[in-house]
This record gives C-alpha cells, sequence and structure tokens, in this order.
C-alpha cells in the first residue's frame, strides 16, 4: 500500500524517453507510467520548447491518487553528440484521490515548495545517460517534499488582504441568511474562480463576510484585496471597495455584491447544484455544515479526477462523455471544466471540444 503522499522525480533522456531516478512510490511500475503520462501530457519534450518550467494537475487513476507535477530543464552531458545541452525533468508530488480537497487547497504551496527544490536540482545535478542513480544529498531534498507541512489543513483560516486591523471568524449560518439566494452567486463565480467585489463601509461586516464566504470554498485559499481605486481583478478571488467608490462600472461581467443593500448583480442566472447545497445548509444543525461542504466539493473534485483521464487520450469516444456527465447538472459541469482549465491548462482545447458536445 502506497503512503498518502510521495514523489516522483524523472528524467526525459532523449533516446531513452523517461527514467524515474527516485520514487517514494512502492510500485516502480506506477511511478514509470507516471512519469510517461506526465511528459506526455505536460508535452514537454517538444512542445513550447521556450519555456524553461511548466506545471499541471494529473490524475493517477491505477493508484487511485492526483498528483502535481512540475517540469523544468535540467543541464545535460550526453554520448550523442546531436543531443542538445539540456532535457527536461519532472518532480511530481502525490496524494490520495480520496483526500483530494487538501492537495487542492494546497497547490500554491506545493508549487512553491517543488520550484525552490527543481532549482537546487538544476544547479547541483548535471543528467548524463552514463549515471544510474542519484547521490544521496538529492534524494534526500527531494524525499523531504513529503512533509505533511505541504498541506494546508481546509479549516485553516486564509490570509485577508483587508486592509483591516482584525479579522472576524467565519459563521456559515451568518452568511446565508445575510445574502439569503443571492448567495448563490458569489458562490458559484468563485467557483468558478471568477472575482467577486463587495462593496461597503462596515469593516467588521466585511471582514465576517470574507472570512465566511472561505468556508465553502475549503480546496483553494482564497486571495483578497482592499481597494479604494479600480484594480486589474485577474488573479484575485474577493475585491473590497468602499461604499462610495466611482469606479465599479469598470468591473464589467464579474459578480457585485452590494453588501449594505444585500444584494449581488452578476450576468449568470440559474446554479440549480449550489442552490440545493445551500438549502441543504439552511435547515441542517451548524455542526454538520462543515461536512456537507465537504461532501459537494468532493463530488466536484473527484470529477475533475475523471476529466483529467478523459483528456489524455488522442480520441475520446462520446458514449464517454455522456457517462462522464450523467449526474452532474449544469452549474456542477461547468465548475469542473473550469477547473481542469485552472489545473490543466494543456486542456484546454479539448475542454472546448468537451463542452460542445456536453450540451
Amino acid at each position: 500500500m502506497e503512503s498518502e503522499y510521495d514523489v516522483i522525480f524523472s528524467v526525459f533522456d532523449p533516446r531513452k524517453g523517461p527514467i524515474v531516478y527516485f520514487t517514494s512510490l512502492k510500485s516502480v511500475e506506477i511511478a514509470k507510467k507516471a512519469a510517461v503520462k506526465s511528459f506526455i501530457a505536460i508535452g514537454g519534450t517538444e512542445q513550447n520548447d521556450d519555456l524553461n518550467t511548466k506545471q499541471a494537475v494529473l490524475s493517477l487513476a491505477d493508484a487511485q491518487k492526483i498528483a502535481f507535477f512540475y517540469m523544468f530543464k535540467i543541464n545535460m552531458k550526453h554520448s550523442d553528440p546531436n543531443s542538445k545541452p539540456d532535457c527536461w525533468a519532472v518532480l511530481g508530488y502525490t496524494h490520495d484521490s480520496a483526500k483530494s480537497i487538501n492537495f487542492y487547497r494546497s497547490i500554491p504551496l506545493i508549487e512553491k515548495q517543488i520550484s525552490k527544490t527543481a532549482k537546487i536540482i538544476r544547479d547541483k545535478f548535471i543528467y548524463s545517460d552514463q549515471i544510474t542513480k542519484l547521490d544521496n544529498t538529492l534524494t534526500d531534498l527531494i524525499n523531504a517534499l513529503r512533509s505533511p507541512d505541504l498541506l494546508l489543513e481546509p479549516e485553516e483560516e486564509p490570509v485577508l488582504d483587508l486592509h483591516f486591523e482584525d479579522v472576524e471568524a467565519g459563521d456559515l449560518s451568518f452568511l446565508i441568511e445575510y445574502f439569503s439566494k443571492d448567495l448563490a452567486k458569489i458562490v458559484y463565480a468563485l467557483m468558478l474562480e471568477e472575482p467577486v467585489v463587495l462593496v461597503g463601509d462596515v469593516k467588521t461586516l466585511i471582514s465576517k463576510l470574507v472570512s465566511s464566504i472561505s468556508i465553502v470554498l475549503p480546496h483553494r485559499p482564497l486571495v483578497n484585496q482592499y481597494t479604494t481605486e479600480y484594480i486589474d481583478p485577474k488573479g484575485k478571488d474577493i475585491i473590497i471597495c468602499p461604499g462610495n467608490a466611482k469606479f465599479l462600472k469598470k468591473f464589467r461581467g464579474i459578480a457585485v455584491a452590494d453588501v449594505a443593500n444585500k444584494k449581488v448583480n452578476y450576468r449568470i442566472k440559474g446554479f440549480p447544484s449550489i442552490e440545493e447545497l445551500l438549502n441543504t445548509l439552511r435547515v441542517s444543525p451548524k455542526d454538520t455544515h462543515k461536512p456537507i461542504i465537504h461532501t459537494y466539493v468532493d463530488k466536484l473534485l473527484g470529477k475533475v479526477a475523471e476529466l483529467l483521464e478523459l483528456c489524455e487520450p488522442d480520441q475520446i469516444d462520446r458514449s464517454q462523455i455522456r457517462d462522464f456527465r450523467s449526474d452532474l447538472k449544469g452549474d456542477e459541469l461547468n465548475i469542473v471544466i473550469q477547473m481542469v482549465k485552472s489545473y490543466a491548462p494543456q486542456f484546454e482545447d479539448k475542454l472546448f471540444y468537451f463542452a460542445r458536445s456536453m450540451v
């Protein structure tokens, strides 16, 4: 049985293909399959050769794991005189699919740590087709990535850049009551990784609302910012503006919440699964809120893993597409597709085809 989280380091030899130099996985065969899958899926061996790093999330269904792969270039001395002076290497971090909320929430932290490790490998390791194993210093360095400190717990409060002195604790019951039916618009927008603008002046109230909203998205930390002038919303989750802001019309097409009037203006309508989730939370005891949310998000992340698998082959049977979407409501399907776009951008063209085929 594999451990909860494991690592893989492999190099793409221009003649031999992917070679696994280190893995903590007990199954070397799974590690080899994962190495091949990462090089094929990320497309590092031929495409976009001007890029020095790439990353993607992929499903390892055979091992019941989800994995983050970070691809980077390293120096190479090859016996083939026609070979380039560098080649691609991949660091992979795998986690149990059944516990994927922590994994997805921690991707920014995982990427940051793996990129640091990759830089050290690049500085200290020159690949040669004569090298059969890594030295102990590098294997210890790679194995250190298995630390549980690399994962954020869903219960951890996010860092809120609200420009406020104090951060109020979240309260889901309060949030549901405050925005009532309009809350679905906020949740759906954030599930799609679209920014939401909160407009209001009562700092303690805004702080409490933001902390409460984060509870509904346990799979990722939110990036929040307070501003008194227009900013590019790209890369932000919640943008907080004062009530007298004159630049709100510049935020085109995104959800804008008027905190004082408890109203949300959003271009999209109809979120059946989100509304069903919120209705369930309204009538459920407070101590069941987090498990209910985790069950909902777990379902979505399970479908993300399925769609990642579907995206890998060159061709896909339409019956597989129908089977995939059979238990998804329309808003759930949109959320899953957007998540895969975010975690595996190399599949964007296929996702466009899937989206059209799933209608």
